[in-house]
């Protein structure tokens, strides 16, 4: 898989798309992602770890409509990850998710996943 492109999250919130890799050491950034096309774990990680990071929600609305971060794909992210990808972040930014853009209860979420397709 060929690189397409960087993002980082601002300290003011703005999470901003760059086509090379921004530096990590600018004390305006607080997380650098590479987002590799066709990799859904990746654009989910991003998505998540924004959220709980403090981005922007619009912007959080923006990219998970684009890369088709949706409550219908959750089911989808959860077979395909590893354990290794569970951690207090990403659980903390799929709650804001759930609650502020996609304005679902989360256990009405986990419900809609656990029916099968």
């Amino acid at each position: 898989m060929s690189l397409e492109s960087w993002y980082y999250l601002h300290t003011n919130g703005d999470l901003i798309s760059k086509r090379t890799e921004p530096s990590r050491d600018s004390p305006f950034v607080k997380r650098v992602w590479s987002l590799v096309p066709m990799d859904r774990k990746i654009a989910w990680r991003i998505i998540l770890e924004a959220a709980s990071l403090g981005a922007n929600l619009d912007r959080i609305k923006e990219l998970s409509k684009l890369w088709h971060v949706v409550p219908s794909d959750l089911r989808n992210y959860l077979i395909y990850t590893g354990m290794d990808e569970v951690n207090a972040e990403r659980k903390n930014g799929l709650i804001i998710m759930a609650e502020q853009v996609w304005h679902i209860d989360l256990d009405e979420l986990f419900d809609k996943v656990m029916e099968k397709p």
